[in-house]
């Protein structure tokens, strides 16, 4: 077996972010045909988010895959359901498979997750270039890309010699542009490492928009939930209901996390509790932070009392049981 040094189910900030997917998930199932959907992701051993999308939203058509024969095995053992399906095969493939897999389920659309760790951002916007350009109005396409951002530091020994005399967030535009081709929006000459987040996003948009485009003109990308966090690095993601103009997705209104305007940015940062502190501070959560904060002694700030009080319902629990 493969060591795993930074095993899914113990990355807080990404299990948040999973849950919150797995509820806008539920949504959107509760209000199409029952088995609409066939989800699609690669899972990793442990198919922590096809577990979420079984238990929190009653998907049962799910597919996984892995370029690595020994993972898909023990998605197989890990699997929920008898009728799932766990392939080997890589990304990049999925486009050239999706109407088999919607065959295979007799699923009408498809939610994929595509889950990038590494940084090949050229690479992996266009394989959700591709997949985007096979994808049907009312699929759900997520994108999770890496958005740390050092590397563009030690791409400034090829700039020119005029270009090294701009300021630092034109050179860093300068050198995205060139790294990400025709998906880096042309409107965006500035960019400093807190904007990295967002500039992808916009990337990714662009990616899905031509993709989409090259289907239907019609067709366009409606972000459903944009989120960021720090796991190993700075990740981003980007939730897409795929439309033509004809109909929305119907995700309340009144659901918090979707976004308002096209910057938001879900930013999920999650303080470390023991299990007794979450119990304490959930009986003085509904009261205001400043109360809260005194209530609880003052070692946990402000800033850790909103976040806990917007993300309490998907926080993990991890905690050693000894008999």
């Amino acid at each position: 077996m493969k060591a795993n040094l930074a095993s899914y189910r113990l990355r807080p900030n990404k299990y948040v972010d999973r849950e919150l997917f797995a509820e806008l998930v539920a949504l959107l199932a509760a209000d199409s045909k029952e088995g609409a959907y066939v989800y699609v992701s690669m899972g990793g051993n442990h198919l922590n988010d096809h577990l979420a999308m079984y238990r929190r939203a009653g998907l049962r058509k799910l597919y996984a895959f892995d370029k690595d024969p020994e993972v898909v095995e023990r998605q197989r053992i890990n699997a929920p359901l008898k009728a799932m399906t766990c392939n080997v095969h890589t990304s990049d493939e999925i486009a050239d498979r999706l109407d088999g897999i919607l065959d295979g389920f007799n699923a009408q659309n498809a939610i994929v997750w595509l889950d990038y760790t590494d940084s090949n951002r050229i690479g992996q916007l266009k394989e959700v270039e591709t997949l985007a350009s096979r994808l049907q109005a009312g699929d759900v396409l997520r994108v999770t890309m890496n958005a740390e951002f050092s590397w563009v530091k030690k791409q400034e020994a090829h700039l020119t010699k005029a270009e090294k005399q701009l300021p630092v967030t034109e050179r860093s535009a300068i050198i995205l542009k060139r790294s990400l081709k025709h998906y880096w929006p042309n409107e965006i000459s500035s960019v400093a490492f807190s904007d990295m987040p967002a500039a992808l996003t916009r990337c990714i948009e662009r990616a899905v928009v031509i993709g989409g485009q090259m289907q239907n003109p019609a067709r366009f990308p409606i972000p459903l939930l944009v989120t960021k966090y720090r796991d190993s690095t700075v990740m981003v993601t980007v939730t897409f209901a795929i439309e033509d103009g004809v109909g929305r997705m119907n995700v309340p209104k009144s659901w918090l996390f979707r976004p308002k305007k096209r910057e938001d940015i879900e930013e999920i940062v999650i303080p470390d509790l023991s299990l007794r502190e979450r119990v304490a501070l959930d009986k003085v959560i509904h009261r205001g932070p400043a109360e809260v904060e005194r209530r609880m002694g003052g070692w946990i700030d402000r800033d850790a009392i909103r976040s806990y009080k917007r993300y309490h319902r998907f926080y993990p629990v991890f905690q050693s049981v000894v008999e």
